[in-house]
């Protein structure tokens, strides 16, 4: 019965530690933090003559992208969290608007892990060109 009761506990902190949702509040923060260097992680910086108009396309691109979910908004920043398919990995994607610079931040990350096959490193790639096309 004991053995029982300390399996359950385990799988339910574990679940917990999956769906942990660190704070990602940049209200006094002018830029995204930078990945560690760790391979789940990967950003870039996105220069574009009409940074406004991509920013908002990329907005829109990420409205359709699927098991996603808008956790946080301001003018300049928007983070996201999207689900993997298979086991429901919570990945999150930030998004920072540096208008002065005609530049917008991009980053996406996994939570958990040291290694994510490339996942992040594609969506960012993928969410970078979408703003060209």
């Amino acid at each position: 019965m004991c053995f029982k009761k300390n399996l359950l506990l385990a799988i339910i902190t574990f679940v917990f530690i999956l769906q942990a949702n660190p704070s990602f509040a940049l209200s006094k923060v002018e830029t995204i933090p930078e990945c560690i260097q760790t391979g789940n992680c990967f950003s870039t910086n996105i220069k574009t003559k009409d940074v406004e108009a991509s920013f908002n396309k990329l907005l829109s691109n990420m409205s359709l992208l699927p098991r996603s979910k808008l956790l946080e908004s301001t003018k300049e920043y928007y983070h996201w969290t999207v689900k993997s398919f298979v086991f429901r990995f919570t990945d999150d994607i930030e998004a920072f608007l540096l208008s002065s610079e005609n530049i917008i931040q991009l980053k996406s990350a996994s939570r958990i892990g040291i290694y994510d096959f490339g996942i992040n490193k594609q969506r960012v790639k993928k969410l970078s060109q979408d703003l060209f096309n």
